[in-house]
């Protein structure tokens, strides 16, 4: 009897440390980006807001994903550049992974819109971004649907190798290097820290807009 005690509550245990942990903030879209207008709303917002980011974070209070909900559903119609959802990973103190997904859970395809589906940022002890790398994914059927010829084909694949060899050797100029990019959308952060590129201007982001606010708030 005391065995069986015991099991029931070791799992009860584990199943409630399992349970999500999530957030809620409201979003609006823009011409060119989806922008946080309120962060921590109530959980049945899905309900009263047509917009929201449902944010998951993990226990160390580092965000794992981040949906972008219309009407209580991944948004589907939006630019192509703009992912559905992001995830990220931490397989150590030191790297941050985070990749774009469409809202079929297929990676945001690289020749379409000419974005990377994944950044893997390096940091040091004092959360400072101090390498990144990128890569693609390339859907070939999508290729076809858009009837580019072979010879345009090759132009795009060849300017995401460029670009991507041209971060592999420190070259952040067309990339947004200074931070991880989809930070600005998340309230946890890396446990409310925001890392950034060292010797970037942090007051760039000072009074600029809620999520800006919050970013600067967040860096060490």
């Amino acid at each position: 009897m005391k065995l069986l005690a015991t099991i029931i509550i070791i799992h009860f245990s584990l199943s409630s440390s399992a349970q999500e942990k999530t957030k809620i903030h409201q979003f609006e879209p823009t011409a060119s980006s989806f922008t946080i207008v309120r962060w921590n709303m109530p959980k049945d917002s899905s309900v009263i807001f047509k917009w929201i980011v449902k944010e998951s974070y993990d226990e160390c209070g580092r965000v794992t994903r981040l949906d972008f909900l219309e009407n209580g559903k991944l948004i589907n119609k939006k630019l192509c550049y703009l992912p559905a959802y992001v995830t990220y990973e931490y397989p150590d103190s030191k790297t941050i992974i985070e990749e774009l997904f469409e809202s079929d859970g297929q990676p945001m395809n690289g020749v379409v819109c000419e974005v990377p589906y994944k950044r893997i940022y390096s940091i040091d002890d004092e959360h400072n971004i101090t390498a990144l790398e990128i890569d693609y994914f390339i859907d070939t059927i999508s290729i076809k649907q858009m009837g580019m010829n072979s010879r345009n084909i090759q132009v795009e694949l060849d300017y995401l190798k460029n670009t991507k060899q041209k971060v592999s050797e420190g070259d952040f100029s067309e990339f947004d290097a200074n931070f991880v990019r989809y930070y600005f959308k998340s309230y946890s952060k890396y446990n409310r820290i925001f890392p950034i590129r060292k010797g970037f201007n942090k007051e760039l982001l000072s009074g600029t807009g809620v999520e800006n606010e919050d970013a600067y708030n967040c860096i060490k």
